[in-house]
């Protein structure tokens, strides 16, 4: 489906967040013959101002339910599960489905589109892929998931030269029908279980993405997946013959290194994973990147980090405090505490349970021992701490249970000794307390600068 499509027809945006804002925008340019702004959580009639000023009407409960069912197109929200049976009963009805990812793609098939996928890493590569473009003059512009909804740039006077750059969710991915030119899977840990229905579900929509363009070719950075898995022509980075860092460089077969991973401005062995990534996606687009050493370089030494992402947010009597808030699955949280160690390390673990298996993340953390302090918090954090309990050496690990974030930073207080950091890593959103991570983040931060 094309916005075009959209011109004289019913149309209904289902959510009225950032997307969905934006979706009504683009939409409401294109005439249709009406336009509702349905939100779940909507219990009177009200208005949606577009960013061009226009009044759409916004409908929630049963006045929503009709508009939905009266609508010829609805354009559903990434946050609205396609399996939730409300919304599997519409997707067979007469209306049609679709989403901005999917009419995003629908109009670029004929414009270089990188899209970047995976559980974690992908908007650190993604904004590594559009730094290290621009580097080399090939210009890039930067959308989806990192926090800039995709369909407007359809409105924008964007050459078609200029790389689109886009990170997709395993939401936003579940149900396009179309591909970028080349693609990219950084990692794929079990997460978002709830929304997909399980594991299976959450793999088959993450490489759906992929599953569109007969000629794409897809940097694949996960052994999770084999490469009969994944639509399309598989180029392997992080691990040999692919480009992959050895801990100080990014390296590939026998040719010198080609960068410094070690001057990066993020800590941690992930940034070389990422890195290696987006220079396989550059090659991809056909970018010579061996003869583009040094702009490489110099993009990567400027480049600035993302926040939430091992960030120190306040060094204060000799103790680090880093927001992690991102690091929202166990093996995020425990590449995260390998980051500071040896220094002791006060972990801050838990969230909303999904119902994911804690067993590793206890295992890494009984085997640092004495080195790391759990500070537990609701809900999640007593599965933590049963699994520290259950690991070998598990009984050298100080625990610690609290109430929530704020129990929790008053304890690690208490508890860490001066050249120690303090390191909010949930293993798990925090959607049950806060609107997103980004709250928690500022809550977090809020509790810190009290001190």
């Amino acid at each position: 489906m094309l916005l075009s499509d959209l011109t004289g027809r019913r149309v209904a945006v289902w959510g009225a967040g950032l997307e969905g804002r934006a979706a009504a925008t683009v939409i409401a340019r294109r005439r249709p013959a009406d336009l509702v702004v349905v939100e779940d959580g909507v219990v009177a009639a009200d208005v949606l101002a577009t960013d061009d000023g226009a009044q759409v009407p916004l409908r929630g409960g049963d006045d929503g339910r009709a508009a939905l069912g009266d609508a010829e197109v609805i354009v559903r929200s990434p946050g609205i599960s396609r399996y939730r049976p409300d919304v599997a009963a519409l997707a067979v009805g007469p209306a049609t489905m679709t989403t901005s990812t999917g009419l995003f793609l629908a109009h670029s098939v004929d414009v270089p589109v990188v899209g970047i996928t995976g559980t974690k890493g992908k908007s650190t590569t993604a904004s590594l892929i559009a730094a290290l473009l621009d580097a080399v003059g090939r210009p890039a512009v930067l959308a989806g998931n990192i926090g800039a909804p995709m369909l407007p740039l359809l409105d924008q006077e964007i050459p078609a030269e200029v790389v689109r750059v886009v990170e997709v969710s395993s939401y936003q991915a579940a149900d396009v029908t179309a591909s970028p030119s080349v693609g990219v899977l950084t990692s794929l840990w079990p997460e978002h279980l709830d929304w997909h229905g399980g594991w299976d579900r959450y793999v088959a929509d993450k490489l759906n993405l992929f599953a569109h363009r007969p000629d794409l070719a897809v940097a694949v950075g996960t052994t999770t997946v084999s490469d009969e898995a994944v639509p399309g022509r598989v180029v392997r980075f992080g691990t040999p013959p692919g480009w992959w860092a050895d801990g100080t460089a990014l390296c590939r077969g026998e040719t010198p290194p080609l960068l410094d991973t070690a001057g990066t401005p993020v800590r941690g062995s992930h940034i070389g994973h990422d890195l290696a990534g987006a220079v396989t996606a550059l090659e991809l687009l056909g970018v010579d990147v061996e003869s583009c050493a040094r702009e490489l370089a110099r993009a990567v030494a400027t480049w600035e980090p993302l926040p939430h992402r091992q960030t120190v947010i306040a060094e204060r009597d000799g103790v680090r405090w880093v927001d992690d808030t991102l690091a929202t699955v166990p093996q995020a949280t425990a590449a995260a505490v390998e980051v500071f160690l040896p220094d002791p390390v006060t972990l801050l673990v838990g969230g909303f349970d999904r119902g994911i298996d804690y067993t590793d993340l206890g295992a890494a953390l009984a085997r640092w021992g004495k080195a790391v302090t759990v500070v537990t918090m609701p809900d999640t954090g007593a599965k933590v701490a049963a699994a520290v309990r259950a690991a070998p050496d598990g009984a050298d690990v100080e625990l610690h249970e609290s109430d929530g974030i704020d129990d929790a930073v008053a304890i690690a207080r208490h508890v860490t000794a001066t050249g120690g950091t303090i390191l909010l890593s949930p293993a798990a959103p925090s959607y049950h307390r806060f609107k997103n991570y980004t709250e928690l983040a500022a809550r977090f931060a809020e509790l810190v600068a009290a001190d």
